[in-house]
């Protein structure tokens, strides 16, 4: 994080410098979220403006979530200084779904992206974080009026993220998410193959909320559920029924899936048969970060804050 944040202009001959390391304080507390005096002392302090709301994290991980969100916060407030598309809010989840069904054979992952982009919502992967066990799934921040959704979560997976992005769009949708309090969503499960599971949370109504507005956005049905009629069937199967269910109800079949994961537990199967009919993406984040570099106007910041959001992305300046 501290390298992606190091400004490129710094230099051994800068050392001693009042000039130069002032403008290297003030940097790196734009970047990071810290307090730009705090950089004197041997002890940095983070500055969250606001509150942040955290979901589903226990106390010592909101320690630790101070840390990410004050960090995603920042980074978030210049991913919205470099997006000029007008902001339009969102509608209902049925009318967003019936809007992306005119071209599309159902919701996807580049369905809801391109429709936040269009709305002026950014939406980016993060590449570097505070802390190397990260385990935040997204975060939304509000910047001049502006809901940005940073996704945090590695996956393979399109259909885990369409979910994430639609379960965000709910949270800015349903006014969970203000300019003084940012939300970030934390996963409680440790083990990969649970992701999905963690993200039906239901102990928090604004998660609830948000929840039941992704399903409705992604398939129709606000409580969708998908069960199956035998116990012990494979990836092969999942693959078959996942594509005629999906075909059948308009939902993307690796969202099916997903779904039936959540429901019966046996992951393996599952993540096995969306492998087995294309429904995964090695560099998912990097797709939709080119997506990002594309549509964000590096002009309308500093060149060292347009370094900064690019590395944080995994770019570099010279690749956007």
């Amino acid at each position: 994080m501290i390298t992606a944040a190091w400004p490129q202009w710094w230099s051994d001959d800068a050392v001693g410098s009042t000039s130069a390391e002032a403008e290297l304080r003030f940097s790196l507390a734009r970047k990071l979220g810290l307090s730009a005096t705090s950089l004197l002392d041997d002890e940095p302090a983070f500055v969250m403006r606001g509150r942040a709301s955290f979901k589903r994290a226990t106390l010592g991980r909101q320690i630790d979530g101070l840390m990410l969100t004050t960090v995603g916060h920042s980074l978030g407030m210049l991913i919205a200084a470099a997006t000029t598309t007008p902001y339009r809010p969102l509608t209902g989840a049925a009318a967003v779904r019936e809007a992306v069904l005119s071209s599309s054979d159902f919701v996807g992952l580049q369905d809801l992206t391109l429709l936040c982009w269009a709305c002026g919502i950014p939406v980016v992967s993060q590449s570097v974080f505070p802390l190397s066990a990260k385990r935040m799934d997204a975060m939304t921040v509000v910047a001049d009026g502006r809901p940005v959704i940073l996704l945090a979560r590695r996956t393979e997976y399109p259909a885990f993220l369409s979910f994430m992005v639609a379960h965000e769009l709910g949270h800015i949708a349903l006014g969970h998410v203000t300019e003084d309090e940012p939300i970030a969503d934390f996963s409680t499960e440790h083990i990969d193959l649970s992701d999905y599971d963690a993200a039906y949370d239901q102990d928090d109504q604004d998660e609830a909320d948000a929840n039941a507005f992704a399903l409705e956005l992604l398939t129709g049905d606000p409580a969708f559920t998908v069960n199956a009629d035998r116990a012990d069937f494979n990836a092969a199967q999942v693959a078959a029924a996942a594509r005629e269910t999906g075909e059948r109800l308009r939902v993307d079949p690796g969202f099916v899936a997903l779904a039936l994961g959540h429901s019966t537990k046996r992951w393996p199967q599952v993540y096995s048969a969306m492998r087995e009919f294309g429904h995964h993406v090695d560099d998912l984040g990097r797709q939709l970060n080119q997506l990002a570099i594309n549509e964000l106007d590096a002009a309308q910041l500093s060149d060292d804050s347009w370094d900064y959001v690019t590395r944080a992305l995994g770019y570099s300046s010279d690749d956007a």
